[in-house]
């Protein structure tokens, strides 16, 4: 197996697991596309993300499946290439070599059966429904998390609101009315927690989609590698009684 591609592609195909702290991944690579679906190590977050083959520079390959340690392969990013190659001798073969800006990384993979198994993305109905610009959505989350470790995120009467939630009477809001977003439809409620929506909100450079339902997991669906992959984020909501 060979796998060529631009260093950003591959920074935003892995950083939407770093962005839950997935450690490990189970990489598949089929005729069209290179794909994963993993969940973080709390079982709070889930991340499945899509890149076509086509997105790659140069690619030769049949079919498979390995997996990789995360932060091993994030080192890769330090070494200041524009393009990453990754070869596989076989298969059969325990090891990758990544190699970018003049240096060669040789990278032991995990054994599968030690690798939490692929998820299954539930199929959820949530009734609200938001499309926005992902830089927006992002600068919202970093200002209002300065105030709280908890963002409220509600659908209700065509406006989007994000609100911090405190325990004192201290709190500040972001409304988006409907002629700021690119759709609002539906109602919704729902409490989270800002950690992992403050490291996911890097990778939303492009327009986003948000299912928000009332105390339900919210999901949100962005484009990656130019436009060409694609990611889903899903993340359980607070209850607090």
């Amino acid at each position: 197996m060979k796998l060529v591609g631009k260093t950003e592609t591959f920074k935003e195909f892995v950083g939407i697991a770093d962005g839950i702290n997935a450690l490990e991944l189970r990489i598949h690579i089929e005729e069209d596309k290179i794909w994963y679906r993993v969940v973080d190590t709390g079982n709070v977050a889930m991340a499945a993300v899509e890149i076509p083959i086509a997105a790659f520079n140069e690619c030769s390959f049949t079919p498979q499946i390995f997996c990789m340690d995360v932060v091993k392969f994030k080192n890769v990013f330090g070494y200041g290439g524009k393009e990453i190659s990754i070869t596989r001798e076989s298969e059969e073969a325990n090891s990758i070599t990544v190699e970018s800006g003049g240096y060669k990384s040789v990278q032991t993979l995990l054994h599968d059966s030690t690798v939490k198994k692929d998820p299954n993305m539930p199929e959820l109905n949530l009734d609200g429904i938001v499309e926005m610009p992902g830089k927006e959505l992002s600068a919202a989350i970093k200002n209002i998390s300065v105030e709280s470790d908890k963002i409220r995120f509600i659908v209700k009467d065509h406006v989007f609101t994000l609100k911090s939630e405190n325990d004192g009477q201290d709190n500040v809001e972001r409304p988006f009315l409907s002629d700021e977003l690119l759709n609002i439809v539906g109602f919704g409620n729902s409490l989270f927690s800002t950690d992992y929506l403050i490291s996911m909100a890097r990778n939303w450079g492009g327009n986003v989609k948000m299912m928000i339902g009332t105390d339900f997991p919210i999901i949100v669906e962005s484009t990656i590698a130019g436009g060409h992959g694609s990611s889903t984020f899903l993340l359980a909501p607070r209850i607090e009684g």
